[in-house]
């Protein structure tokens, strides 16, 4: 996707000055902002979960390593 959106970009400039600005799309907005805040604070959280984190047999695993 971004090389689809480099090509497009480089054939509009062919033709068109292209100029690109970043925009903070939510800064400011209370919600957006808390919901920020907590992702960032999940992130630094260990990550959990059940055990095991793909369900494979042992026998499957001793398949693959006799393989």
């Amino acid at each position: 996707m971004i090389l689809q959106c480099q090509k497009a970009m480089n054939n509009i400039s062919a033709r068109y000055t292209v100029r690109l600005y970043w925009v903070p799309g939510h800064a400011g907005v209370q919600g957006s902002e808390i919901a920020d805040r907590l992702a960032r604070d999940a992130s630094l959280q260990r990550f959990v979960v059940p055990e095991p984190l793909l369900g494979v047999s042992r026998q499957n695993i001793r398949r693959k390593i006799n393989h």
